[in-house]
């Protein structure tokens, strides 16, 4: 484990200056400057002053005193988890929740956020991860995480486990459905390794075991629900924990605080000044109670909101704007919150001239007459034969739409055929897409639809898409 200590500088260094005041790491004993410079890392984001001369890292001084227990203040080891194809951080806020229910602080909680479009390559990238950890170990003053890999993030995890250097950093891996090419061995056999699947998995359907890892089976689960069940969670914890059992039960608290990170769609792009408006809504028609927003927040240049303290009880919808010339706004919905939760992800548009963004708008028909919408199941996917979904009274859960091959966690709805009636068939161009399914719906502007999902309901908006874009029904 990692301690900060003062320190001062031997020496001028890489362009340095004698005497300078500096950090270093109390497990290895070298200077921080040197740890940082060689990975060129940028400190500004826990408050630390950096200024590079001559391609190097040169001088920096905390401007907040730490202590040594400021650094490390519990015994949990930092979590990273990574998300599959087309995911982002949210694949994992259920699971997030029960660690939290069980002591994790906030700040020992990470998800990593990939563009998994060229699946066939991005898992090869291992450096962005890399940076990502190198800047959790700094922030939270550990000299190792555990890593958590779900789907094609298990492939990530495996190559980035496969590098000696970068396997110094893991303290335990654990994968849910990981797709692995190769199953015959783990990446690092120095590195405890989990390995937890289901009996269910029509995504990754090599479920073998894998020769040294801890194989557990947890039986009818889907390849999404694999990464945020209860059961799941147990066996994570227990490893991480060295067997300690937790607690499933998620408390509700009358302090609830909300923030979370904005993406772009599939690709997970961040941008700065995004502005997020916080509306509260009829439980019965999706309507805005006032007109002015309890809340407005702006994203980071990572893609981060602070906190917003949300009432118990209470329909939320959640506008984005991008402010960008082309982009229209997203309206997210959502049920009552029942305790603070910094994982609650939203979505923008892909950037503008992506192929994602170019599709986007030559699919769908944003007009003046008609909404456009979406159903959203985020932890888990739509089956046929076991979960229940309407839509404005429409059963959606048909061979079409909910075969079990089709991992279906997103339907989008709009007005296909262009003639103002519900067809509700399937929107040919969706059909190769794994999870996002598209249906004839007639969504008339200024109405709302209803969503009642496995015995629970949520009512949405019918925005004119053509001016004030679409709306997302989220269901964790």
């Amino acid at each position: 484990m990692n301690t900060f200590h003062w320190g001062r500088e031997k020496g001028g260094g890489e362009g340095g200056e004698r005497g300078r005041v500096f950090w270093f790491w109390g497990g290895g004993g070298k200077p921080l400057w040197e740890f940082v410079r060689k990975r060129d890392f940028n400190l500004l984001n826990f408050g630390v002053y950096s200024k590079k001369r001559g391609g190097g890292l040169y001088y920096f001084q905390p401007s907040f005193p730490v202590k040594k227990e400021d650094a490390v203040s519990d015994n949990y080891i930092p979590v990273i988890f990574v998300h599959g194809l087309y995911g982002c951080g949210d694949s994992y806020t259920q699971m997030i929740q029960y660690f939290r229910a069980n002591g994790y602080p906030e700040n020992k909680l990470f998800t990593y956020d990939w563009n998994t479009l060229d699946f066939q390559n991005a898992p090869k990238n291992t450096k962005p991860l890399d940076d990502f950890i190198e800047e959790v170990k700094a922030i939270t003053g550990y000299s190792k995480v555990d890593i958590v890999g779900h789907s094609l993030g298990g492939n990530l995890t495996f190559n980035y486990c496969s590098n000696a250097s970068y396997a110094e950093n893991i303290n335990r891996l654990a994968w849910f459905a990981p797709y692995l090419p190769d199953r015959t061995k783990i990446p690092a056999t120095d590195i405890p390794t989990l390995n937890i699947r289901t009996n269910t998995d029509f995504v990754v359907e090599d479920t073998s075991t894998i020769p040294g890892a801890l194989n557990i089976v947890i039986p009818d689960k889907d390849h999404n629900e694999i990464a945020s069940c209860e059961e799941s969670f147990v066996e994570l914890f227990k490893f991480f924990n060295d067997g300690k059992i937790p607690t499933t039960i998620l408390p509700e608290t009358e302090n609830i605080l909300i923030s979370g990170r904005l993406v772009s769609f599939i690709e997970n792009k961040v941008s700065a000044d995004n502005k997020i408006e916080i509306y509260e809504v009829s439980s019965t028609n999706g309507e805005r109670i006032n007109m002015t927003p309890s809340a407005t927040l702006f994203t980071d240049s990572k893609g981060y909101y602070s906190n917003f303290n949300a009432k118990k009880n209470t329909y939320y919808e959640f506008q984005v704007s991008t402010g960008k010339t082309g982009d229209r706004p997203i309206h997210f919905y959502f049920e009552p919150f029942k305790s603070s939760n910094h994982m609650i992800y939203l979505r923008t548009f892909p950037p503008q001239g992506s192929l994602l963004n170019i599709g986007f708008n030559a699919i769908i028909p944003f007009t003046a007459s008609q909404g456009v919408s979406i159903f959203f199941s985020v932890s888990k996917t739509v089956l046929l034969n076991r979960d229940a979904l309407t839509i404005n009274g429409n059963n959606c859960v048909n061979a079409s739409f909910a075969a079990k091959e089709l991992n279906t966690l997103a339907y989008f709805m709009f007005d296909n055929n262009r003639n103002a009636v519900s067809d509700y068939t399937s929107v040919p161009l969706f059909t190769g897409v794994q999870s996002f399914k598209g249906m004839d719906f007639s969504l008339p502007a200024n109405g709302f639809s209803t969503y009642n999902y496995n015995g629970r309901t949520l009512n949405t908006f019918n925005w004119p898409s053509a001016s004030k874009g679409l709306s997302v029904a989220m269901f964790y």
